[in-house]
């Protein structure tokens, strides 16, 4: 009677065991990461389109109210990053980041990308002048095809600056201007184009995003479809972002030099809503 008591024990906390281990399986499949808040473990994550707080919650096993009140009651967006808050010290489960999602470089020199919709190895690889076989070694891929919509991948340093995108791209509530190009005395580079750079303070604004992504940006000067890149002197890391359109003074944007979107500011790790920012782009040349 007591071994069959104790086989009965063994096999429920051996199915306990498993539970816990599927648990911390989904928590690596779906977050993108972790950090610690003293001493507990905080799981990032990139929300995804039809996500709610009360999907998400379910998806990590947290309480709906949990999660809000981290976050500040904040409205979801697609590409929004958030913080889902565990009772578990940080040190015992630690989630590992999806690899088909975005994909950590070995080099911190390398640029940053998220991929828009529609996009190929090969539109990417023209569009930043390197070859697809670098892009595809740099982040592991399996094949050419392996890459989707909101992916961040990286480009390997050393490539050029992008070339203007041919089709500019309208988002809702913004004028879309085409602008001349600006006449700067500097010299053409092999691709047709001269670039301009410009330093001084920057703005992130929320719900700037379009179907092809969320790394978008507003200049002044800059003309529609220009792809800028911008760098975060403290930092440095570098990612790119098209212009969209141009914004006008506000309280907000005054003394501004470029807008950029929230997903284009969390890559930069940029947290206040103005700062300190670099950015570099080509105009044709004359």
């Amino acid at each position: 009677m007591n071994i069959k008591y104790i086989s009965k024990g063994f096999i429920l906390v051996l199915f306990l065991i498993f539970a816990k281990t599927l648990q911390a399986s989904s928590l690596a499949i779906d977050s993108i990461g972790v950090e610690n808040n003293n001493g507990k473990q905080v799981i990032l994550h990139r929300v995804e389109a039809k996500e709610s707080y009360y999907s998400i919650s379910r998806k990590y096993s947290v309480q709906p109210k949990d999660i809000i009140a981290f976050n500040n009651n904040k409205s979801l967006k697609i590409g929004d990053l958030i913080k889902i808050p565990t009772n578990r010290a940080f040190a015992t489960a630690t989630p590992t980041p999806a690899p088909t999602q975005n994909t950590e470089s070995t080099n911190q020199n390398n640029i940053q990308y998220k991929v828009g919709a529609g996009e190929t190895l090969y539109t990417i690889s023209k569009r930043f002048q390197v070859s697809i076989a670098e892009i595809v070694k740099e982040n592991k891929l399996k094949n050419e095809q392996d890459i989707k919509a909101g992916q961040t991948i990286n480009i390997p340093q050393g490539a050029p600056d992008p070339v203007i995108a041919e089709t500019p791209d309208e988002i809702e509530d913004t004028e879309i201007i085409e602008e001349p190009s600006a006449s700067l005395p500097l010299p053409s580079s092999r691709y047709g184009l001269r670039q301009v750079d410009e330093k001084g303070i920057g703005v992130w604004m929320d719900g700037l995003n379009a179907d092809e992504g969320n790394m978008l940006a507003l200049h002044k000067t800059a003309p529609v479809g220009t792809v800028v890149k911008i760098t975060n002197p403290m930092t440095h890391k570098t990612t790119f972002a098209k212009v969209v359109g141009k914004y006008t003074d506000n309280n907000n944007t005054r003394d501004a030099v470029i807008v950029i979107s929230k997903s284009t500011a969390d890559l930069l790790g940029i947290l206040d809503k103005r700062f300190l920012i670099d950015i570099s782009y080509g105009v044709p040349a004359n």
